[in-house]
Protein backbone atom coordinates (compact mmCIF):
# COMPACT_ATOMS: atom_id res chain seq x y z
CA UNK A 1 0.00 0.00 0.00
CA UNK A 2 1.04 3.28 -0.66
CA UNK A 3 2.78 5.28 2.14
CA UNK A 4 3.66 9.03 2.38
CA UNK A 5 6.28 11.06 4.61
CA UNK A 6 6.82 14.38 4.57
CA UNK A 7 11.12 13.90 3.89
CA UNK A 8 12.05 17.88 3.86
CA UNK A 9 10.45 17.98 7.20
CA UNK A 10 12.04 15.23 8.70
CA UNK A 11 15.37 17.03 7.46
CA UNK A 12 14.36 20.35 9.12
CA UNK A 13 13.49 17.96 12.57
CA UNK A 14 17.03 16.73 12.06
CA UNK A 15 18.98 19.86 11.54
CA UNK A 16 16.85 22.35 13.75
CA UNK A 17 18.65 20.50 17.29
CA UNK A 18 22.24 20.10 15.67
CA UNK A 19 22.22 24.10 14.93
CA UNK A 20 20.64 25.10 18.14
CA UNK A 21 23.52 22.38 20.04
CA UNK A 22 26.60 24.48 18.81
CA UNK A 23 24.49 28.06 19.29
CA UNK A 24 23.30 26.85 23.10
CA UNK A 25 27.27 26.43 23.48
CA UNK A 26 28.25 29.77 22.14
CA UNK A 27 25.41 31.42 24.17
CA UNK A 28 27.39 29.89 27.45
CA UNK A 29 31.03 30.92 25.87
CA UNK A 30 29.67 34.53 27.24
CA UNK A 31 29.99 33.39 30.30
CA UNK A 32 33.14 31.05 30.24
CA UNK A 33 34.48 34.64 28.89
CA UNK A 34 33.49 36.79 31.93
CA UNK A 35 34.97 34.48 34.37
CA UNK A 36 38.35 34.27 32.41
CA UNK A 37 38.00 38.30 32.89
CA UNK A 38 37.26 37.76 36.54
CA UNK A 39 40.01 35.34 36.23
CA UNK A 40 43.16 37.85 34.77
CA UNK A 41 41.80 40.75 37.31
CA UNK A 42 42.43 38.17 40.43
CA UNK A 43 45.66 36.70 39.66
CA UNK A 44 48.12 38.10 42.17
CA UNK A 45 45.48 39.30 44.56
CA UNK A 46 45.28 36.30 47.08
CA UNK A 47 46.42 38.56 50.06
CA UNK A 48 43.33 40.98 50.02
CA UNK A 49 41.36 41.47 52.94
CA UNK A 50 38.23 39.15 53.50
CA UNK A 51 36.11 42.23 53.08
CA UNK A 52 37.29 42.84 49.62
CA UNK A 53 37.60 38.61 48.40
CA UNK A 54 33.60 39.05 49.48
CA UNK A 55 33.17 41.78 46.97
CA UNK A 56 35.18 40.42 44.63
CA UNK A 57 32.86 36.87 44.67
CA UNK A 58 29.42 38.65 44.93
CA UNK A 59 30.15 40.74 41.68
CA UNK A 60 31.06 37.37 39.69
CA UNK A 61 27.78 35.49 41.43
CA UNK A 62 25.97 38.59 40.20
CA UNK A 63 27.50 38.66 36.54
CA UNK A 64 27.30 34.95 36.12
CA UNK A 65 23.61 35.33 37.13
CA UNK A 66 22.58 38.06 35.05
CA UNK A 67 24.23 35.61 31.96
CA UNK A 68 22.42 32.88 32.61
CA UNK A 69 18.96 34.53 32.81
CA UNK A 70 20.22 35.83 29.36
CA UNK A 71 20.71 32.63 27.82
CA UNK A 72 17.46 31.20 29.33
CA UNK A 73 15.81 33.73 27.84
CA UNK A 74 17.73 33.26 24.55
CA UNK A 75 17.10 30.03 24.59
CA UNK A 76 13.44 29.98 25.27
CA UNK A 77 13.44 32.30 22.22
CA UNK A 78 15.53 30.23 20.06
CA UNK A 79 13.22 27.62 20.62
CA UNK A 80 9.98 29.03 19.92
CA UNK A 81 11.90 29.95 16.70
CA UNK A 82 12.69 26.26 15.63
CA UNK A 83 9.36 25.12 16.78
CA UNK A 84 7.79 27.52 13.69
CA UNK A 85 10.50 26.90 11.68
CA UNK A 86 9.87 22.98 11.99
CA UNK A 87 6.23 23.53 11.61
CA UNK A 88 6.57 25.33 8.60
CA UNK A 89 8.31 22.66 7.03
CA UNK A 90 5.39 20.14 7.37
CA UNK A 91 2.85 22.63 6.09
CA UNK A 92 5.13 23.08 3.17
CA UNK A 93 5.30 19.50 2.41
CA UNK A 94 1.71 18.56 3.24
CA UNK A 95 0.80 21.02 1.15
CA UNK A 96 3.00 19.38 -1.63
CA UNK A 97 1.12 16.30 -0.97
CA UNK A 98 -2.11 18.05 -1.65
CA UNK A 99 -0.52 19.88 -5.07
CA UNK A 100 0.67 15.81 -6.08
CA UNK A 101 -3.26 14.98 -5.34
CA UNK A 102 -4.56 17.65 -7.35
CA UNK A 103 -5.95 19.53 -4.18
CA UNK A 104 -3.63 23.53 -5.15
CA UNK A 105 -5.03 26.35 -2.66
CA UNK A 106 -2.75 28.57 -1.32
CA UNK A 107 -2.02 28.94 2.09
CA UNK A 108 -3.30 25.74 3.38
CA UNK A 109 -2.50 25.21 6.97
CA UNK A 110 -0.88 28.49 6.80
CA UNK A 111 -2.67 28.81 11.17
CA UNK A 112 -0.80 25.43 11.70
CA UNK A 113 2.60 26.92 12.95
CA UNK A 114 1.43 29.47 15.19
CA UNK A 115 -1.09 27.38 16.92
CA UNK A 116 2.02 24.91 17.55
CA UNK A 117 4.22 27.06 19.35
CA UNK A 118 1.26 27.74 21.19
CA UNK A 119 -0.22 24.08 21.77
CA UNK A 120 3.39 23.18 22.80
CA UNK A 121 5.12 25.97 24.84
CA UNK A 122 2.10 26.68 26.99
CA UNK A 123 1.71 22.80 27.87
CA UNK A 124 -1.37 21.77 25.90
CA UNK A 125 0.19 19.20 24.14
CA UNK A 126 0.91 17.64 27.75
CA UNK A 127 -2.24 18.35 28.99
CA UNK A 128 -0.48 19.45 32.04
CA UNK A 129 0.36 22.71 34.22
CA UNK A 130 4.23 22.64 32.72
CA UNK A 131 5.69 25.45 29.79
CA UNK A 132 8.00 26.27 28.71
CA UNK A 133 8.92 29.39 30.40
CA UNK A 134 8.85 27.40 33.72
CA UNK A 135 11.11 24.65 32.21
CA UNK A 136 13.49 27.56 30.93
CA UNK A 137 13.39 29.56 34.56
CA UNK A 138 13.78 26.36 36.51
CA UNK A 139 16.76 25.71 34.26
CA UNK A 140 18.19 29.06 34.86
CA UNK A 141 17.34 29.01 39.05
CA UNK A 142 19.59 25.36 38.48
CA UNK A 143 22.25 26.91 37.23
CA UNK A 144 22.38 30.02 39.63
CA UNK A 145 22.36 27.56 42.43
CA UNK A 146 24.74 25.77 41.15
CA UNK A 147 27.05 28.73 40.72
CA UNK A 148 26.23 29.62 44.45
CA UNK A 149 27.56 26.08 45.55
CA UNK A 150 30.35 26.73 44.26
CA UNK A 151 31.19 30.08 45.88
CA UNK A 152 30.35 29.00 48.97
CA UNK A 153 32.01 25.39 49.13
CA UNK A 154 35.08 27.70 48.01
CA UNK A 155 34.84 30.36 50.60
CA UNK A 156 34.12 27.28 53.10
CA UNK A 157 37.51 25.71 51.99
CA UNK A 158 39.00 28.71 52.06
CA UNK A 159 39.94 29.05 48.43
CA UNK A 160 40.99 32.25 46.96
CA UNK A 161 38.87 33.72 44.68
CA UNK A 162 41.26 32.82 41.82
CA UNK A 163 41.07 29.09 42.73
CA UNK A 164 37.24 29.75 42.72
CA UNK A 165 36.83 31.16 39.48
CA UNK A 166 38.66 28.46 37.75
CA UNK A 167 35.68 26.06 39.40
CA UNK A 168 33.16 28.56 37.84
CA UNK A 169 34.78 28.57 34.51
CA UNK A 170 35.19 24.53 34.30
CA UNK A 171 31.24 24.59 34.96
CA UNK A 172 30.12 27.00 32.68
CA UNK A 173 31.71 25.58 29.73
CA UNK A 174 29.58 22.74 28.09
CA UNK A 175 32.86 21.43 26.54
CA UNK A 176 35.04 21.24 29.38
CA UNK A 177 35.98 17.78 30.98
CA UNK A 178 34.90 17.69 34.34
CA UNK A 179 36.96 16.00 36.86
CA UNK A 180 35.67 12.28 37.44
CA UNK A 181 34.85 13.01 41.36
CA UNK A 182 33.24 16.20 40.11
CA UNK A 183 29.91 14.83 41.51
CA UNK A 184 31.51 14.49 44.53
CA UNK A 185 33.16 17.59 44.90
CA UNK A 186 29.62 19.67 44.37
CA UNK A 187 26.82 16.58 44.68
CA UNK A 188 23.97 17.90 42.88
CA UNK A 189 25.31 20.18 40.36
CA UNK A 190 24.62 19.74 37.13
CA UNK A 191 27.80 18.04 35.26
CA UNK A 192 27.20 19.34 31.68
CA UNK A 193 25.44 22.63 32.35
CA UNK A 194 23.78 22.87 28.63
CA UNK A 195 22.31 19.60 28.82
CA UNK A 196 18.87 20.34 30.18
CA UNK A 197 18.67 22.93 27.68
CA UNK A 198 19.80 20.51 24.37
CA UNK A 199 17.33 17.77 25.75
CA UNK A 200 14.43 20.38 26.09
CA UNK A 201 15.49 22.08 22.49
CA UNK A 202 15.70 18.09 20.72
CA UNK A 203 12.68 17.34 22.23
CA UNK A 204 10.33 20.89 21.96
CA UNK A 205 11.37 19.95 17.69
CA UNK A 206 10.55 16.20 18.05
CA UNK A 207 7.31 17.17 19.27
CA UNK A 208 6.24 20.14 16.83
CA UNK A 209 7.20 17.56 13.91
CA UNK A 210 4.75 15.22 15.30
CA UNK A 211 1.97 17.96 16.17
CA UNK A 212 2.23 19.56 12.91
CA UNK A 213 2.54 16.08 10.99
CA UNK A 214 -0.65 14.78 12.49
CA UNK A 215 -2.52 18.34 12.47
CA UNK A 216 -2.08 18.87 8.39
CA UNK A 217 -3.47 15.38 7.56
CA UNK A 218 -5.60 13.94 10.58
CA UNK A 219 -8.67 15.14 8.33
CA UNK A 220 -7.74 13.68 4.94
CA UNK A 221 -10.07 10.96 4.56
CA UNK A 222 -7.34 9.03 2.59
CA UNK A 223 -5.42 8.72 5.58
CA UNK A 224 -5.92 6.32 7.78
CA UNK A 225 -3.44 5.93 10.35
CA UNK A 226 0.24 6.76 11.14
CA UNK A 227 2.99 4.35 10.95
CA UNK A 228 5.69 4.86 13.60
CA UNK A 229 9.35 5.14 12.09
CA UNK A 230 12.83 4.20 14.23
CA UNK A 231 15.36 6.14 13.11
CA UNK A 232 18.90 5.34 13.65
CA UNK A 233 20.81 2.73 15.94
CA UNK A 234 20.75 2.04 20.07
CA UNK A 235 16.52 2.57 19.72
CA UNK A 236 14.48 2.19 22.93
CA UNK A 237 12.51 -0.89 23.41
CA UNK A 238 9.40 1.39 23.71
CA UNK A 239 9.59 2.58 19.59
CA UNK A 240 10.56 -1.02 18.88
CA UNK A 241 7.31 -1.34 20.30
CA UNK A 242 5.46 1.14 18.59
CA UNK A 243 7.00 0.37 15.23
CA UNK A 244 6.74 -3.14 15.32
CA UNK A 245 3.40 -4.14 17.69
CA UNK A 246 -0.24 -3.94 16.51
CA UNK A 247 -2.00 -1.17 17.65
CA UNK A 248 -5.24 -1.45 15.97
CA UNK A 249 -6.91 -4.93 14.12
CA UNK A 250 -7.90 -3.20 11.10
CA UNK A 251 -4.54 -1.95 10.71
CA UNK A 252 -0.96 -3.21 9.97
CA UNK A 253 1.68 -3.76 12.17
CA UNK A 254 3.51 -0.40 13.47
CA UNK A 255 0.24 1.28 11.93
CA UNK A 256 -1.34 3.46 14.72
CA UNK A 257 -5.18 5.08 14.52
CA UNK A 258 -5.24 8.83 13.75
CA UNK A 259 -6.50 9.51 17.29
CA UNK A 260 -4.08 6.91 19.35
CA UNK A 261 -0.53 8.46 18.14
CA UNK A 262 1.76 8.65 21.43
CA UNK A 263 3.76 11.35 21.91
CA UNK A 264 7.34 10.54 21.34
CA UNK A 265 9.43 10.44 24.43
CA UNK A 266 11.81 13.04 25.60
CA UNK A 267 15.36 12.95 22.70
CA UNK A 268 13.21 10.80 20.44
CA UNK A 269 13.90 10.91 16.83
CA UNK A 270 11.33 8.63 15.13
CA UNK A 271 9.38 9.64 12.37
CA UNK A 272 5.95 9.00 10.96
CA UNK A 273 4.38 7.82 7.31
CA UNK A 274 0.89 8.38 6.57
CA UNK A 275 -0.94 4.86 5.54
CA UNK A 276 -3.13 4.66 3.54
CA UNK A 277 -5.38 1.77 1.31
CA UNK A 278 -6.16 3.62 -2.13
CA UNK A 279 -3.90 4.50 -4.74
CA UNK A 280 -3.08 8.03 -5.70
CA UNK A 281 -5.38 7.65 -9.13
CA UNK A 282 -8.14 6.22 -6.58
CA UNK A 283 -7.93 9.29 -4.50
CA UNK A 284 -7.83 11.59 -7.94
CA UNK A 285 -11.00 9.79 -9.07
CA UNK A 286 -12.64 10.34 -6.20
CA UNK A 287 -11.64 14.28 -6.03
CA UNK A 288 -12.84 14.87 -9.30
CA UNK A 289 -16.47 13.12 -8.91
CA UNK A 290 -16.83 15.30 -4.99
CA UNK A 291 -15.53 18.31 -7.32
CA UNK A 292 -18.06 17.93 -10.13
CA UNK A 293 -21.08 17.62 -6.74
CA UNK A 294 -21.35 14.08 -5.31
CA UNK A 295 -22.23 14.29 -2.21
CA UNK A 296 -19.37 13.96 0.38
CA UNK A 297 -19.45 14.67 4.12
CA UNK A 298 -15.73 13.17 4.86
CA UNK A 299 -14.35 15.80 2.07
CA UNK A 300 -16.38 18.36 2.91
CA UNK A 301 -14.80 18.08 6.12
CA UNK A 302 -11.19 17.98 4.64
CA UNK A 303 -11.36 21.07 2.90
CA UNK A 304 -12.80 23.26 5.58
CA UNK A 305 -9.75 21.82 7.34
CA UNK A 306 -7.38 23.91 5.29
CA UNK A 307 -8.29 27.44 6.38
CA UNK A 308 -9.41 28.96 10.00
CA UNK A 309 -13.00 29.39 9.80
CA UNK A 310 -13.34 32.82 9.43
CA UNK A 311 -11.92 32.10 5.50
CA UNK A 312 -15.26 30.94 4.79
CA UNK A 313 -16.54 28.81 1.91
CA UNK A 314 -13.45 26.83 1.88
CA UNK A 315 -15.33 23.82 0.31
CA UNK A 316 -16.24 25.93 -2.89
CA UNK A 317 -12.45 27.45 -3.81
CA UNK A 318 -11.10 23.99 -2.83
CA UNK A 319 -13.92 22.49 -5.24
CA UNK A 320 -12.54 24.64 -7.77
CA UNK A 321 -8.72 24.02 -7.57
CA UNK A 322 -9.58 20.29 -7.23
CA UNK A 323 -11.19 20.90 -10.94
CA UNK A 324 -8.84 22.48 -12.57
CA UNK A 325 -5.49 20.57 -10.95
CA UNK A 326 -6.70 18.04 -12.56
CA UNK A 327 -7.59 19.08 -15.87
CA UNK A 328 -11.65 19.19 -15.31
CA UNK A 329 -12.73 22.05 -17.81
CA UNK A 330 -13.87 24.54 -15.02
CA UNK A 331 -16.96 25.37 -17.42
CA UNK A 332 -18.09 22.03 -16.47
CA UNK A 333 -18.76 22.90 -12.49
CA UNK A 334 -22.40 22.61 -11.80
CA UNK A 335 -25.06 25.19 -13.74
CA UNK A 336 -21.88 28.17 -14.22
CA UNK A 337 -20.03 29.02 -16.43
CA UNK A 338 -17.32 31.79 -17.25
CA UNK A 339 -20.13 33.38 -19.82
CA UNK A 340 -23.02 33.07 -17.69
CA UNK A 341 -21.10 34.23 -14.65
CA UNK A 342 -19.60 37.56 -16.89
CA UNK A 343 -23.43 37.94 -18.17
CA UNK A 344 -25.17 37.77 -14.94
CA UNK A 345 -22.87 40.16 -13.21
CA UNK A 346 -23.28 42.90 -15.75
CA UNK A 347 -27.06 42.08 -16.25
CA UNK A 348 -28.72 41.63 -12.59
CA UNK A 349 -25.40 44.01 -11.25
CA UNK A 350 -24.33 40.90 -8.61
CA UNK A 351 -21.21 42.72 -8.02
CA UNK A 352 -22.65 44.08 -4.82
CA UNK A 353 -23.23 40.28 -3.62
CA UNK A 354 -20.23 38.66 -4.91
CA UNK A 355 -17.93 41.29 -3.63
CA UNK A 356 -20.19 40.74 -0.17
CA UNK A 357 -19.21 37.44 -0.15
CA UNK A 358 -15.55 37.65 -1.38
CA UNK A 359 -14.79 39.96 1.66
CA UNK A 360 -16.56 38.50 4.25
CA UNK A 361 -17.22 34.82 3.60
CA UNK A 362 -20.88 35.55 4.32
CA UNK A 363 -23.43 35.80 1.41
CA UNK A 364 -25.83 38.57 2.26
CA UNK A 365 -29.25 37.75 2.62
CA UNK A 366 -31.25 40.70 0.45
CA UNK A 367 -30.04 41.68 -3.69
CA UNK A 368 -29.33 45.30 -4.14
CA UNK A 369 -33.12 45.86 -4.72
CA UNK A 370 -34.20 44.08 -0.88
CA UNK A 371 -34.91 40.89 -2.65
CA UNK A 372 -34.63 37.46 -0.54
CA UNK A 373 -31.61 35.85 -2.15
CA UNK A 374 -32.69 31.95 -2.16
CA UNK A 375 -30.29 29.64 -1.66
CA UNK A 376 -30.16 28.62 -5.36
CA UNK A 377 -29.43 32.00 -6.05
CA UNK A 378 -26.79 32.36 -3.38
CA UNK A 379 -25.55 28.91 -4.52
CA UNK A 380 -24.71 30.33 -8.28
CA UNK A 381 -23.52 33.79 -7.24
CA UNK A 382 -20.72 31.82 -4.86
CA UNK A 383 -19.96 29.40 -7.77
CA UNK A 384 -19.86 32.69 -10.55
CA UNK A 385 -17.89 34.92 -8.22
CA UNK A 386 -15.25 31.91 -7.44
CA UNK A 387 -14.96 31.39 -11.03
CA UNK A 388 -14.67 35.14 -12.00
CA UNK A 389 -12.00 35.43 -9.26
CA UNK A 390 -9.84 32.31 -10.58
CA UNK A 391 -9.81 33.65 -13.97
CA UNK A 392 -9.25 37.17 -13.15
CA UNK A 393 -6.49 36.48 -11.03
CA UNK A 394 -4.21 33.77 -13.47
CA UNK A 395 -5.08 36.32 -16.42
CA UNK A 396 -2.99 39.22 -17.80
CA UNK A 397 -5.38 41.40 -20.65
CA UNK A 398 -3.70 42.77 -23.37
CA UNK A 399 -4.81 46.67 -21.79
CA UNK A 400 -2.72 48.66 -20.31
CA UNK A 401 -4.64 51.14 -19.01
CA UNK A 402 -8.60 50.74 -17.48
CA UNK A 403 -10.58 53.37 -15.93
CA UNK A 404 -13.31 52.98 -13.01
CA UNK A 405 -16.08 55.81 -12.40
CA UNK A 406 -17.19 56.34 -9.00
CA UNK A 407 -19.10 58.92 -6.62
CA UNK A 408 -17.91 58.65 -3.09
CA UNK A 409 -19.93 59.84 0.01
CA UNK A 410 -17.34 61.75 1.78
CA UNK A 411 -14.62 63.57 2.15
CA UNK A 412 -13.01 60.85 4.79
CA UNK A 413 -12.73 58.64 1.40
CA UNK A 414 -10.12 60.57 -0.76
CA UNK A 415 -7.46 60.08 2.00
CA UNK A 416 -7.43 56.41 0.62
CA UNK A 417 -5.71 57.77 -2.30
CA UNK A 418 -3.18 59.73 -0.55
CA UNK A 419 0.19 60.03 -2.91
CA UNK A 420 2.62 57.49 -2.78
CA UNK A 421 0.40 55.15 -0.59
CA UNK A 422 -0.87 51.77 -1.79
CA UNK A 423 -4.48 51.27 -2.73
CA UNK A 424 -5.65 47.63 -2.21
CA UNK A 425 -8.59 46.00 -4.96
CA UNK A 426 -10.69 44.45 -1.92
CA UNK A 427 -13.70 43.09 -4.14
CA UNK A 428 -14.09 41.98 -7.48
CA UNK A 429 -13.73 45.09 -9.34
CA UNK A 430 -15.52 46.20 -12.86
CA UNK A 431 -13.40 48.66 -14.79
CA UNK A 432 -13.57 49.81 -18.65
CA UNK A 433 -11.22 49.95 -21.46
CA UNK A 434 -13.49 53.47 -22.51
CA UNK A 435 -12.51 56.53 -20.21
CA UNK A 436 -16.33 57.75 -21.29
CA UNK A 437 -18.02 54.63 -20.27
CA UNK A 438 -16.14 55.29 -16.95
CA UNK A 439 -17.82 58.67 -16.94
CA UNK A 440 -21.19 57.72 -17.01
CA UNK A 441 -20.79 56.44 -13.40
CA UNK A 442 -19.06 59.71 -12.32
CA UNK A 443 -22.31 61.02 -12.19
CA UNK A 444 -23.31 62.50 -8.94
CA UNK A 445 -27.18 63.15 -9.78
CA UNK A 446 -27.47 59.76 -10.07
CA UNK A 447 -25.96 58.87 -6.75
CA UNK A 448 -28.04 61.43 -4.37
CA UNK A 449 -25.18 63.94 -4.41
CA UNK A 450 -20.95 63.01 -3.51
CA UNK A 451 -17.74 63.24 -4.80
CA UNK A 452 -16.86 62.77 -8.67
CA UNK A 453 -13.32 60.61 -9.02
CA UNK A 454 -12.10 58.76 -12.25
CA UNK A 455 -9.88 55.72 -11.64
CA UNK A 456 -6.99 55.81 -14.25
CA UNK A 457 -5.31 52.06 -13.92
CA UNK A 458 -2.40 51.36 -15.64
CA UNK A 459 -0.20 48.19 -15.77
CA UNK A 460 2.97 48.60 -18.63
CA UNK A 461 2.85 44.61 -18.63
CA UNK A 462 -0.91 44.48 -19.53
CA UNK A 463 -4.00 44.95 -16.79
CA UNK A 464 -4.70 41.84 -14.57
CA UNK A 465 -8.29 40.84 -14.86
CA UNK A 466 -11.32 39.15 -16.45
CA UNK A 467 -11.90 40.49 -19.98
CA UNK A 468 -15.88 40.25 -20.41
CA UNK A 469 -16.18 42.00 -24.00
CA UNK A 470 -13.71 43.86 -24.52
CA UNK A 471 -15.60 47.64 -23.11
CA UNK A 472 -16.01 45.47 -19.24
CA UNK A 473 -12.37 44.16 -17.62
CA UNK A 474 -12.99 42.59 -14.13
CA UNK A 475 -10.35 43.24 -11.68
CA UNK A 476 -9.57 40.48 -9.01
CA UNK A 477 -9.47 40.75 -5.01
CA UNK A 478 -6.24 41.03 -3.78
CA UNK A 479 -4.77 43.09 -6.94
CA UNK A 480 -2.12 46.38 -5.46
CA UNK A 481 -1.71 49.54 -6.95
CA UNK A 482 0.49 52.60 -5.92
CA UNK A 483 -1.32 56.08 -5.95
CA UNK A 484 1.13 58.28 -8.91
CA UNK A 485 -1.31 61.28 -8.79
CA UNK A 486 -4.23 62.76 -7.93
CA UNK A 487 -5.78 66.43 -8.99
CA UNK A 488 -9.06 68.38 -9.52
CA UNK A 489 -10.08 69.19 -12.81
CA UNK A 490 -11.83 72.38 -14.05
CA UNK A 491 -15.13 70.63 -13.15
CA UNK A 492 -14.46 69.60 -10.08
CA UNK A 493 -13.72 65.72 -11.04
CA UNK A 494 -11.04 64.17 -9.51
CA UNK A 495 -8.61 62.37 -11.00
CA UNK A 496 -6.16 59.41 -9.40
CA UNK A 497 -4.07 57.52 -11.28
CA UNK A 498 -2.81 54.27 -9.81
CA UNK A 499 0.53 52.18 -11.34
CA UNK A 500 1.54 48.76 -10.99
CA UNK A 501 5.25 49.09 -9.24
CA UNK A 502 6.87 46.20 -8.33
CA UNK A 503 5.11 43.53 -7.08
CA UNK A 504 1.69 45.21 -7.08
CA UNK A 505 -1.16 44.45 -9.82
Amino acid sequence: MPEIRLLTAEKTRSRLPIQHQSYIKQLYQQAVDDVKDWEKSLQGKDNVSSVIRREYLSQMRKDLNEEMEKIGSDVESTIKSNISATATAVVKDANSVLNGLGVSVKGAYSFVPSDVVQAITTGQVYDTSWTLSKAIWAHTKKSQQDIYDIIAKGVAENKSSYEIAKQLEIYVNPSALKPWDWGKLYPGSSKVVDYNAQRLARTLVSHAYQQSFVRTTKDNPFFLGYRWLTSGHNVCPICIGYAEDIHDNSLPAGVFPKDELPIDHPNGRCTFSVYMEDSTDQIVDSLVAWAHGEDSPELDKFAESLYPKEFGMVKEQVKLSTATKNNIDVLDLPEVTISQASEDWFEYENANLMSEYIRNGIMPNTDINGGIVGTKQQNLLKSEALILQEHASNTITNYKTVYRGMVLQSEESIADFARNSIYDIETLTATSTSKNVAMIYTNTENYGGGIPVLLEIENPKGIRGFDRDGVEVVLPKGSSYRVSQSFYDEDGLIHIRLYAGKNLG
